[in-house]
Formats: C-alpha cells, sequence, structure tokens
C-alpha cells in the first residue's frame, strides 16, 4: 500500500479507510479494529463510525474484509491511541493536508457582483438546463425501446437480488413445472465439479473468473461464536446474473447426463 492518503466520500462526508491508518502506523489492520471497537463510544462523538465490507487491497485476492470508514477526527483520535512516534507525528500531519485538499475541491459559490455578470450566469444556467433537458429526452426513449428486451433480466438482476447458494437452491425447487429440485448440497457439488459448471474451488472460495463475470461474489460477515468472540465468517453469494446464467447453464448439464444415462441404459439392455 502505498503512502498516499485517499480521501472518500461516504454519505456526503470526507472518510478515510481505516486500513490506510494502520498501514502507516505500521499495525496490523486487525488491531486497529480492535482499537475503534474498545474505544466505539469515544469514536461516535466526533459522529457515525462505520463498519463496512471493502474489496481486499490485494489485486490478487478475491476476498472482502471489513474496514471502518473514519472523518478527520476520527481518523487523528485513532492516531492518537497510537504510541506518539514519528510515524505518528507525520501521519497526523499527512491526514491534516489530505482533508484539507479534500475540502478545497468544493469552492463556495460565489454570486455575480455585476448586472452583465448576472446575465451571463443565468445564460449558462438555461443553456446547460436545456442540455439536460435534451439528454433526459434521449435517455427516456431508448429506456423506452430498451425495456421489453430487458425487463425479465433486470428484475432478477439487481445487486439487492443477491443470494446464498442454499437459498438459490431453493428458489430452483419452487418453480411450479419449471422447478429443479436437486438441493443445495448437489447444487455445491455441481457448481465444483470440473465436468459440472466448475465456478467453485472450494464451498467458500469462486473462480476468480466467476468474481470477473458478475456471477458470484464472497460475502464476508461477522458473528459470536460460544465463547462470545467475534469472529468473521465468509459465504458464497449468487448475484442476480449469475442465478440466470446459472440456472441456463444448469437446466444444460442436468439434459445432458440425463441424456447419457439415456444411452447407458439402452446400450447396457442391448
Amino acid at each position: 500500500m502505498d503512502d498516499l492518503i485517499k480521501i472518500e466520500e461516504i454519505d456526503g462526508e470526507g472518510r478515510v479507510d481505516s486500513r490506510y491508518i494502520a498501514c502507516r502506523l505500521g499495525n496490523e489492520h486487525k488491531h486497529a479494529l480492535e482499537m475503534i471497537r474498545k474505544y466505539k463510544d469515544r469514536f461516535e462523538r466526533y459522529g457515525e463510525v462505520p463498519f463496512k465490507t471493502a474489496p481486499s487491497l490485494n489485486p490478487d485476492s478475491y476476498q472482502r474484509v471489513t474496514v471502518c470508514w473514519l472523518n478527520e477526527k476520527q481518523a487523528t483520535f485513532l492516531v492518537t491511541l497510537s504510541r506518539n512516534s514519528e510515524k505518528a507525528v507525520d501521519l497526523k500531519q499527512d491526514l491534516n493536508d489530505a482533508f484539507h485538499s479534500y475540502r478545497s475541491q468544493f469552492k463556495t459559490f460565489q454570486l455575480p457582483q455585476t448586472h452583465h455578470g448576472a446575465l451571463r450566469l443565468l445564460a449558462e444556467t438555461a443553456n446547460k438546463l436545456a442540455d439536460q433537458v435534451e439528454e433526459n429526452s434521449q435517455l427516456k426513449t431508448k429506456i423506452q425501446e430498451d425495456q421489453p428486451k430487458v425487463e425479465f433480466v433486470n428484475r432478477i438482476s439487481r445487486s439487492k437480488d443477491t443470494v446464498s447458494v442454499g437459498d438459490f437452491a431453493n428458489i430452483l425447487a419452487n418453480k411450479g413445472v419449471d422447478k429443479i429440485d436437486i438441493g443445495q448440497n448437489r447444487l455445491f457439488d455441481i457448481l465444483k465439479d470440473k465436468n459440472g459448471l466448475n465456478l467453485l474451488i472450494t464451498a467458500y472460495k469462486p473462480y476468480q473468473y466467476a468474481i470477473d463475470n458478475g456471477w458470484l461474489i464472497v460475502d464476508e460477515y461477522t458473528f459470536q461464536d460460544r465463547e462470545g468472540e467475534e469472529r468473521i465468517g465468509r459465504r458464497v453469494m449468487v448475484t442476480g446474473k449469475g442465478q440466470v446464467y446459472i440456472e441456463k447453464k444448469l437446466r444444460e448439464h442436468l439434459a445432458e447426463r440425463e441424456a447419457r444415462e439415456v444411452f447407458f441404459k439402452k446400450n447396457k439392455a442391448s
């Protein structure tokens, strides 16, 4: 990870990824999260403390990890909780510069001070509005033209339709006359089988191409074990796009398998 502090806008506020703070301090990220959770009530004095999952910073990794997005005061407070080393001093200064640079992007709007300036602003605004109206009109026409072709796929491919493999097996089993009643375990086996759909390496690890194509994702979640300790779990989720693709390929696979079984039975009988 480079030393550049990247400020992202989260819910209208500039925030920094907790992984950058941990890296610059030379600490493991899990220790930074532990510190934030330990003093969460104090961090919340400066605003909401959002824990979210994000893609790994390792370009070769497919996993998603838990991060905390900190605003300026929260980030500075986290640095304050560490040893007052040269790294911490440098980081505080870099944080101050990074957030200052972020805020400077949003310049305060100045009203025109002359009649000529007001007329020019009015003309520019009217032109932009006319262009926007024309663009919206063209977009609306395009949507209406494409609607019949994409209605079904859009309905199922929305990100909120992402489901677990077990839930997807239940969806397939409740399709009426078109149902595919194979159960969760057999569906996992076919997804892992090189002679099947070959999308999973293990029950918790898809092939990278399955992720790149938007069919599967790895969801990371937290849970408490029997001792009350917080743990991180992982599960494979099927996207809406993946449901369309996998159902199609699954029907083809099962049809081919059935045809082979019929062929072998006939040959065995003869």
